[in-house]
């Protein structure tokens, strides 16, 4: 009984440890999904570029305006089965390959926040071209780790594999 007693004690800690984590720390979180598409890179990146029509191919983006004199983007997200509007800065950094998309309203809209999306392109040697989209993010202290380990992070993952596979479907076709 008492080993019974001693276990449940440690559990109950370790437990309310995480929580107590979870409720104090805000973190940073990164997800990232990666595909090959079948095209050049030239003809991924002029894809990439047309800030307005991500929404045909974006399963996740209802509605883009881009702003070249600007460089931002208003986009309308779907997350969580909700719209969420986000203002973006746009940067393309040419000499890297990256799209940079860093949000700049930061208004109190659910639990993720400070959202940076960085596509990288590659262009491979078969003509082929890797693309791997990473999004940053930062979740709201109240139990941020575990709700990031059993919900966002596997939501937001889907989100980027959705869109690679939208990407994709679309310059392939």
């Amino acid at each position: 009984m008492k080993s019974f007693t001693f276990l449940a004690s440690a559990f109950l800690l370790f437990f309310t440890s995480l929580l107590i984590l979870g409720v104090v720390s805000g973190s940073e979180y990164d997800v990232v999904a990666s595909t090959t598409i079948e095209a050049p890179q030239v003809v991924v990146l002029k894809e990439l570029i047309d800030f307005n029509n991500y929404y045909k191919w974006c399963p996740n983006i209802l509605k883009s305006e881009y702003n070249p004199e600007t460089q931002f983007r208003e986009s309308l997200y779907v997350m969580d089965k909700r719209p969420v509007s986000i203002h973006e800065k746009v940067q393309v950094i040419l000499s890297e390959n990256i799209i940079l998309f860093t949000e700049h309203n930061n208004k109190a809209r659910g639990y993720i926040q400070n959202i940076t999306n960085a596509i990288h392109l590659k262009e491979n040697s078969d003509g082929t071209t890797e693309v791997s989209w990473e999004m940053s993010y930062t979740l709201k202290p109240m139990l941020s780790k575990i709700l990031n380990i059993f919900a966002v992070k596997p939501a937001l993952n889907r989100m980027l594999v959705e869109n690679l596979n939208g990407l994709k479907k679309n310059i392939e076709r």
